[in-house]
């Protein structure tokens, strides 16, 4: 979640294994500051499908398949899954994620992992970063670039597409990262070992190869500013037990609030909400259409288990009404730790 205060402490000596590890999953006030969580709370779950991360989808022929609402991170508070969960990605025909990570060939492996995909051309200009970057966020950046192997002059020479992509990685998933997986990548393991189909529901390069078109050259940026104020060391050490709590509550409305309070006050009035405005025009409308399309013949023959973040679920865009706007019934399982409503 995104907080509001500068500090001059960098972000990598913020996300220490230390500051990562969270006690206690609960709700603190003082996390969402200068917003109220009880007002989050209530508006969050006045957005359409704003509480729940299971539902069950039928289709008019009576054809049964699932989606779970994921959280992008490795922390083992996060990978206990519902038990009903479980159950529903062990008997599923197909496992579907946003995107198979799985790679279909050793050329692409060797050039995702050198990140020649990433890079630059030799002599473009780079000069855009330091005009297009909010300077607070530039400095976060440098330190999280440093911090993860590349060097704080890689913000010069990695493109603005493959910054994004680094921006949307979470910091304290680093520590476990290769021993403990995403609840994303132990959804898709626990399919595979049940025997089902994996799918992607978009390529593998199709985040890359959309904000690498010169006309989403603006987007690109726009996510490195929105998620690189997620590394902003002033947060406060409540906020990602709020953030967990909110998530196994089943609030993701609410969640999507705070993310638009706390971009408001970081980047200004007018600014932030704009902001948000544009990164969830393309990160969950518009995916969220290619998304059903490529489910579409899976749901049809029923016994797909669509795993998707948590945040494509709510508002009249997100995934659950854009399903029922195709003609499916769609029915929130409640999971044990989650609010009613």
């Amino acid at each position: 979640m995104l907080s509001t205060l500068a500090c001059s402490v960098s972000a990598q000596d913020w996300f220490t294994y230390d500051a990562c590890q969270v006690d206690t999953v609960a709700l603190h006030d003082t996390a969402v500051a200068p917003a109220n969580l009880d007002a989050l709370i209530t508006d969050g779950a006045a957005l359409p499908n704003g509480v729940g991360n299971f539902w069950r989808i039928t289709s008019t022929e009576g054809m049964v398949s699932h989606i779970w609402g994921t959280n992008h991170s490795n922390d083992p508070k996060l990978l206990d899954l519902p038990q009903s969960v479980r159950d529903a990605i062990a008997a599923a025909r197909v496992v579907a994620l946003e995107t198979n990570f799985v790679f279909q060939s050793r050329t692409k492996m060797d050039q995702v992992r050198s990140g020649l995909d990433i890079l630059r051309e030799p002599g473009e200009d780079a000069s855009e970063v330091y005009t297009e970057i909010d300077l607070r966020i530039l400095a976060w950046l440098k330190a999280r670039l440093d911090g993860i192997g590349w060097g704080a002059d890689a913000v010069e020479w990695i493109t603005p597409t493959g910054l994004a992509e680094i921006m949307l990685n979470d910091p304290c998933s680093d520590f476990a990262s290769g021993t403990y997986p995403t609840q994303d990548s132990l959804i898709q393991t626990l399919g595979a070992i049940a025997g089902a189909k994996i799918m992607g529901l978009e390529p593998q390069d199709a985040f890359l190869e959309h904000l690498n078109k010169p006309e989403n050259r603006g987007l690109a940026f726009d996510l490195i500013n929105l998620y690189g104020a997620t590394l902003n060391p002033a947060a406060p050490d409540t906020a990602r037990a709020t953030s967990y709590a909110l998530y196994l509550q089943g609030r993701n409305g609410a969640a999507m609030m705070w993310e638009r309070s706390a971009a408001q006050a970081f980047f200004g009035h007018n600014i932030g909400p704009a902001l948000v405005d544009r990164v969830d025009a393309y990160l969950l409308v518009e995916r969220n259409r290619q998304f059903l399309e490529a489910a579409l013949p899976e749901l049809s023959q029923g016994g797909l288990f669509m795993a998707i973040g948590s945040w494509h679920l709510p508002t009249e865009t997100g995934m659950i009404a854009v399903l029922r706007d195709a003609g499916f019934k769609v029915d929130r399982i409640p999971t044990p730790k989650e609010v009613a409503q």
